[in-house]
């Protein structure tokens, strides 16, 4: 069993895959591909909501690590993945690194898996303070801010 992010049904992971995934995903779905997969494994797909608990957590982590580009059904598909203890299936390079950050299985659908997990912080360029949150301009100076990433641990490759 695995929780299946977006692209698990948009890259059309083998259909022999059986799992959970959030109606923030599901809402996601445009393409005519991705929800013709959806049909054809359909009843092999359980579609639920993650308790506010793990959500919180999810969110908690995010702060820690400064990731600011998930949204919401990135982070509903996370709090799921951690509240079943099920493998995440995401070829998203961001989720990926807070799925490994939070100690999640991460498997992807071809597309590659990360390699390094990763931390963020803002420095502005002007005047060099660092902030946690993902800003545009120094509060200080005005100057522009920019993410800068920090290696938190190397991934074993476990495929």
């Amino acid at each position: 069993m695995y929780v299946l992010d977006a692209s698990a049904f948009i890259h059309g992971k083998p259909a022999v895959l059986r799992g959970y995934t959030t109606p923030e995903v599901l809402s996601e779905l445009k393409s005519t591909e991705a929800n013709a997969y959806l049909w054809v494994i359909g009843e092999r797909v359980e579609v639920e909501r993650p308790s506010p608990h793990f959500v919180r957590e999810v969110r908690r982590a995010l702060a820690e690590i400064g990731e600011t580009k998930l949204s919401d059904a990135d982070v509903s598909v996370l709090a799921l993945a951690l509240q079943k203890k099920l493998p995440l299936v995401t070829d998203d390079y961001n989720l990926q690194n807070v799925a490994r950050y939070l100690g999640l299985e991460v498997l992807d659908t071809g597309m590659g898996r990360i390699r390094r997990v990763l931390r963020y912080e803002w420095r502005c360029i002007g005047c060099g303070r660092k902030y946690r949150a993902g800003m545009k301009r120094c509060p200080v100076c005005g100057s522009r801010v920019r993410p800068h990433s920090f290696l938190i641990s190397e991934v074993e490759d476990t495929q």
